[in-house]
C-alpha cells in the first residue's frame, strides 16, 4: 500500500488486461462464496480486503516480520484470514448505512 517498487512502470494494454482479469477472478470467488452463504457483503468491498490483506501479510513475511518460524507465519496468516472471514459471516452485524462509503 505505502511502496512502488517501480515508479517508473506504465501499464500497457497486456498489463491493464492482466490486470482486469485477476480483478474478475478474485471478485468472482468472492460471488461464490456470497451465493453458497459462506459470507455476506458487497463483492467488490470484499474483494479489496482480501487482496488488502493478503497484500500487506505477504509485505510482512518478506520482510521477515510474521516470525522466524514457518509455524509462526502460518499461524499468523490463518490468524489474519479466519478474523476477516468470521467478520463477514453471514450473521455478523452489517457495517451501519452511515459508515459506508461509495466506490
Amino acid at each position: 500500500m505505502f511502496s512502488r517498487p517501480f515508479t517508473d512502470f506504465d501499464p500497457g494494454p497486456a498489463e491493464l488486461e492482466a490486470g482486469a482479469a485477476t480483478r474478475e477472478f478474485i471478485v468472482h470467488r468472492v460471488r461464490r462464496c456470497i451465493d453458497a452463504g459462506i459470507i455476506d457483503g458487497d463483492q467488490t468491498d470484499i474483494a479489496h480486503g482480501l487482496l488488502a490483506l493478503a497484500q500487506g501479510l505477504a509485505m510482512q513475511e518478506a520482510a521477515g516480520w510474521l516470525g522466524s518460524s514457518r509455524a509462526s507465519v502460518n499461524r499468523r496468516w490463518n490468524l489474519a484470514v479466519h478474523a476477516l472471514l468470521a467478520g463477514l459471516a453471514p450473521s455478523s452485524p452489517a457495517i451501519p448505512a452511515a459508515e459506508q462509503d461509495t466506490p
